[in-house]
């Protein structure tokens, strides 16, 4: 150890002067500096935050307790940070006066067609708000793999990104080792010993289909890391895996001269890099995503042999072969899934497929808007189809059904268009290096990456417990730090970078790991989860510019009239607008509402059916949804609440303050029915507090509100036993207000409705057993079916259609 901490020698020292040389040379400004910081940033911290583009609470989080995640501010407060990179990028090279050529991707193309589509698609929409705020984050996301490409310029730049890469990465499947070997233990045990207690106080009966679906989850113990669903966290996994290979290779793989000590730890720790890819890979098997596995699997089993078999073939020619070979296999998961059992994951995955079709028929040009698939595709599921799912479970769909024929389109040019630069060959540099270059900075860097990365994460843990923030943000931190500093090392240097080039192998499997998630994109909704995406979209960029790494036009031109000079130029003012106008137009609006947003809720967790803060609670609501004119979430939470501590409360208030409160909700959730007019959801809650005022007040005029909200909500969800239910309460309730000859056809027009109802439910699937009501609804239904068949006389009840099931 005497010699790896003595002075450089003068070789190295001559090294040193040559690389800095050649760095000032380059032209690399303190904005451009500041951009690459900010890019690392956003890409480090999302694997380590459960992101949502929708402001809204699902509901068994909310019943449950869990995570909700920080809100769509956070969100577009990153794809604020990336927008100023590239600001800050373009500015930089004109002030220094920069001939770096622009890197072209091939993404351009696709971008535009995306941005079309999304435009379009805002037309048909139902939930703007989210429509908008998901389609720039992923357009944002494309932008900073292109940005991305433009800032990686030397070697040391993609280890640099590669080692954040993989230090989130291993932080990530710390936190699922720990989900599986300490939380999920202890979660289960502590339910068992309070089950009883812990759905009273939810208000569930133990034998609810709720209890079941969640039991069903608990004990699979499939561990998710940040992330919300298990698929997406093992499909992120596998792609790390990928990039500690070829971090792994490229340390393994050097043949240039340099000391016994230096090789020595370069070695050790290239091993290291290995074994975390294996470790990697290992992991996803703690997520129990099959198709993860198999994606990664089968793209070592093709594609290494491929790379060796076709490796003196002209690059042309192996896009064309690698292009078939990719198709084959996109072909065979199709046809696997179409003769895949029905009660199987791919038979449920075709299910989806099948439906989304039928929903492009309708919207084949314009798409259905951003996270808004959801919503439009329950008008389209059968009963037989096992769930109300947010996406189709396949990248190429999934832009189809949002974003329309444009949206396909766009999928395909995005897709060719770098799959083409991918399939040229690395090129070799032109000008003349040192392959024993080192740059300075590697333990400053890393602190300050960080210390930014945890400030962020903090950001989004405030309002918890001050313990758990503390424990929450320095386990992982102490871990990040660990695994960066491992998979620095590549000499006896410590704080010094290798500016070696990275090896062709390296950069290959990087490709591979982009191929491999794309595979599992084909079943799976990865693609389109923020984190995953940003990760993705990095390695993408990290393979796009190994192809063009130390090429001397992209470093020689400093003239101020140079074609990168023009470029920035060009680019500096309309990336300056676009940064303005998502501030004001996207980040502005979303930011106004969580400021009371989150007190109403707090509020209302905390004293619930206090008198004395209800009109705090209103007051915040009310201006979150002032704030926001898009989001319905305010408006259609403040009638949910008002709802849970008037009519359902144990202890209800005197009859003024609910008539006052429930005129009040009345008008929010009719807001949230404008807002959200093809939610079924938010029709639900209008139709309740609807039927609730009729109810207390004896006015016909809500109880035809209620059912008119009803019919709505049916004729969006026409398959669910649900609603069904709904409209025959809400016709049970407002027959009670009528008489005569009206009176009998709203409790005949009931009776046919509960019919209908327990129709559809018994015609679930019977692997959907838990999603059926519990014996106790069911009966509650056929007692109300006899009552009302009672008051009606034999002759005067129609005789019952056949559901369409």
């Amino acid at each position: 150890m005497t010699h790896a901490m003595s002075a450089p020698s003068s070789d190295a020292r001559q090294t040193e002067s040559t690389t800095d040389t050649r760095s000032t040379k380059s032209g690399v400004s303190t904005p451009e500096r500041i951009a690459f910081f900010l890019v690392l940033l956003v890409v480090g911290v999302r694997p380590l935050v459960s992101e949502t583009y929708d402001s809204a609470i699902p509901a068994i989080v909310q019943v449950l307790n869990l995570p909700a995640g920080p809100g769509p501010v956070f969100t577009l407060t990153l794809g604020s940070l990336l927008l100023l990179a590239a600001v800050l990028t373009a500015f930089g090279r004109c002030w220094c006066q920069s001939g770096a050529r622009y890197r072209p991707t091939g993404l351009a193309a696709g971008m535009v067609l995306l941005t079309m589509g999304m435009l379009i698609s805002l037309f048909v929409a139902s939930n703007r708000r989210v429509a908008l705020t998901a389609s720039s984050d992923w357009l944002i996301a494309l932008s900073m793999c292109v940005l991305l490409v433009q800032l990686l310029r030397r070697p040391w730049q993609v280890r640099l990104t590669l080692c954040i890469l993989l230090a989130s990465a291993a932080t990530f499947a710390i936190q699922c080792v720990m989900q599986r070997v300490v939380e999920f233990p202890e979660t289960i045990a502590s339910y068992e010993a309070s089950k009883p207690e812990f759905w009273e106080a939810q208000g569930v009966g133990p034998d609810e289909p709720l209890v079941r679906l969640y039991e069903r989850r608990l004990y699979g113990q499939e561990a998710t890391g940040f992330f919300p669903l298990s698929n997406v966290a093992g499909s992120y996994l596998m792609l790390s895996a990928w990039l500690a290979a070829a971090l792994a290779i490229g340390k393994l793989s050097r043949r240039n001269p340099e000391d016994d000590e230096a090789r020595r730890f370069r070695v050790v720790f290239g091993l290291i890099a290995a074994a975390l890819a294996v470790a990697l890979f290992g992991c996803v098997l703690l997520t129990g995503s099959k198709g993860a596995l198999l994606a990664g699997g089968l793209t070592a089993a093709v594609g290494l042999p491929w790379l060796w078999a076709t490796r003196r073939l002209a690059w042309k020619s192996r896009l064309v072969l690698g292009w078939i070979m990719i198709l084959g296999v996109a072909g065979a998961v199709v046809l696997y899934a179409r003769q895949a059992p029905p009660a199987s994951s791919m038979g449920f995955r075709w299910d989806y497929w099948r439906t989304t079709t039928n929903l492009l028929k309708d919207y084949f040009w314009t798409g259905v808007g951003a996270e808004n698939f959801g919503t439009f595709y329950l008008q389209y599921k059968p009963i037989t189809s096992p769930e109300e799912i947010r996406d189709p479970h396949n990248v190429f769909l999934t832009g189809f059904a949002q974003w329309g024929i444009f949206g396909a389109a766009a999928m395909g040019a995005l897709v060719v268009g770098a799959g083409r630069r991918l399939a040229q060959p690395i090129k070799a540099s032109t000008q003349p290096t040192n392959d024993a270059g080192l740059h300075k900075g590697t333990i400053g860097r890393a602190v300050a990456l960080a210390l930014g990365i945890f400030a962020i994460r903090t950001w989004t843990l405030l309002g918890l417990q001050p313990s758990y923030i503390v424990f929450a943000t320095a386990v992982p931190m102490i871990a990040w730090l660990l695994t960066f500093a491992t998979a620095t090392v590549e000499s006896n240097q410590f704080n010094r970078w290798s500016d070696v080039r990275i090896p062709p192998l390296a950069g290959n499997l990087v490709v591979l790991g982009v191929l491999a998630f794309l595979l599992h994109g084909m079943i799976d909704v990865a693609a389109f989860y923020p984190a995953t995406a940003t990760t993705w979209l990095a390695a993408l960029a990290v393979g796009l510019a190994v192809r063009a790494q130390n090429v001397a036009t992209t470093e020689q031109n400093n003239s101020s009239t140079g074609p990168g000079h023009r470029t920035a130029q060009l680019a500096l003012l309309p990336l300056m607008a676009l940064w303005a106008g998502h501030l004001a137009l996207l980040w502005w609006a979303p930011a106004a509402a969580q400021r009371h947003l989150i007190p109403a809720r707090n509020l209302a967790a905390r004293n619930a059916e206090m008198a004395s803060a209800r009109s705090a609670i209103l007051d915040h609501y009310r201006v979150a949804a002032v704030a926001d004119p898009l989001d319905p979430t305010a408006p259609a939470e403040a009638a949910e609440w008002v709802m849970k501590t008037t009519v359902l409360a144990t202890q209800p208030p005197e009859g003024p303050v609910i008539r006052k409160l429930l005129g009040e909700a009345k008008v929010l959730s009719h807001l949230a029915t404008q807002r959200d007019p093809r939610n079924s959801s938010v029709f639900h809650t209008y139709a309740a507090v609807c039927a609730s005022r009729a109810h207390v007040l004896g006015n016909e005029v809500d109880a035809q509100a209620a059912g008119g909200a009803a019919r709505v909500a049916l004729a969006l969800y026409p398959n669910s036993p649900n609603s069904h239910l709904l409209l025959a309460d809400t016709l049970s309730g407002w027959a009670l207000l009528e008489s005569g000859k009206g009176k009998q056809l709203l409790l005949t027009e009931a009776i046919e409705e509960y019919r209908q109802a327990l129709a559809l439910d018994a015609a679930r699937p019977a692997e959907e057993e838990l999603r059926r009501w519990s014996p106790q609804t069911r009966r509650r239904i056929e007692a109300e079916i006899d009552t009302l068949t009672a008051v009606l006389s034999p002759t005067e009840e129609t005789a019952p259609t056949a559901p369409d099931a």
